[in-house]
């Protein structure tokens, strides 16, 4: 039976830590999104995938200058050129909205800023997407009617069927602590998964996970697929891997089906952090103490410094961000906090 192969990944946040107009020069996050958001892309250059999809926030904000749009949709209109269709979900970070300029816009681009589904007939199979923009108000009570306004347009012959959106479900987890997503307005309910999709693509939630079951157990017939996001964007996801989706769809009758998948990782920069007391430690001591504690992990890290304090007024007593990056290999990115 033929089947479709998708590339589907999610939470790229580009534009994060990558002004255009630096007034400090110093090594940036950002490239390290680029970087990986071109390597996601990779299979579809290559021609082994017939369907790229990306789950939401493709930047990290709404209002971005147009050199950052161009930037972002450079790969994506070369990959729609070679006749590989796009889809595109707009997530939370840009506010439901994906915004194009004219050299954008692409007939084999597709963009959900609204409710709506798109077909395709790939490889003899017949293919509806459907998918709307992050629902930011309340979604636990609109999800319902969302899913009865979706055209069902397949009956009784082979075909596959999937859902697009950029929200949490419940039973999803995120960060350290686990934590679960469960009954918040912004949480869908998984007994309100509809079971006439052959998956769920959904993007926001930044640990790649696959939610198979219910709080209450319940198994949902249509699971739901986390591609996770391409890059670690707190400390809370420091030990998470990132990559993307490769996911074979095979049509039914009944929405189609899975046949397999596969997480594809993405190359990360370790995350580290260091804790020290401030008291009876002079400044000079305090920087001594970071570059011994930096000599003995990664060059290349990403680095949180935590400073504890039982006194208020040691605060100017400490040394400035300035001064510690200048004891640090330039390679480093480091974020300071005096608690």
């Amino acid at each position: 039976m033929d089947s479709i192969r998708i590339l589907f990944l999610a939470d790229t946040h580009l534009g994060f830590d990558l002004p255009l107009k630096p007034r400090i020069k110093r090594r940036r996050r950002g490239p390290d999104f680029f970087k990986n958001y071109d390597l996601a892309l990779q299979p579809a250059f290559q021609k082994k995938v017939d369907m790229v999809i990306h789950g939401g926030d493709l930047f990290y904000r709404s209002k971005i200058p147009d050199l950052l749009i161009s930037m972002a949709f450079e790969p994506l209109v070369k990959i729609a050129d070679s006749g590989v269709p796009v889809i595109l979900v707009p997530g939370n970070h840009e506010r439901s909205f994906i915004r194009q300029s004219m050299f954008e816009i692409h007939d084999n681009i597709y963009i959900f800023n609204e409710l709506k589904y798109f077909h395709f007939r790939i490889n003899n199979c017949d293919i509806q997407i459907s998918g709307f923009p992050c629902a930011r108000n309340n979604i636990r009570s609109e999800f319902k009617k969302i899913i009865k306004e979706i055209d069902y347009t397949f009956i009784n012959f082979p075909h596959i069927h999937l859902l697009c959106m950029h929200q949490a479900i419940e039973g999803a987890q995120v960060g350290i602590q686990n934590y679960t997503f469960r009954t918040n307005h912004d949480t869908i309910r998984a007994n309100d998964i509809p079971n006439d999709f052959a998956a769920i693509l959904s993007g926001h939630i930044h640990r790649r996970q696959i939610l198979s079951h219910g709080l209450d157990g319940r198994e949902m017939k249509s699971k739901v697929f986390y591609p996770g996001s391409i890059e670690r964007t707190s400390f809370a996801e420091k030990n998470e891997k990132k990559g993307y989706l490769i996911i074979d769809c095979i049509p039914t009758k009944s929405g189609g089906e899975i046949e397999n998948f596969e997480f594809v990782d993405l190359p990360c920069r370790a995350m580290k952090e260091i804790i020290l007391q401030a008291e009876c430690l002079s400044k000079t001591d305090l920087l001594n103490q970071i570059v011994y504690k930096i000599s003995s992990i990664d060059k290349n890290c990403i680095l949180r410094l935590r400073i504890k304090s039982n006194k208020k007024t040691i605060i100017n007593e400490l040394p400035k961000l300035e001064e510690i990056r200048n004891v640090l290999p330039e390679t480093v990115n480091i974020s300071y906090k005096v608690e």
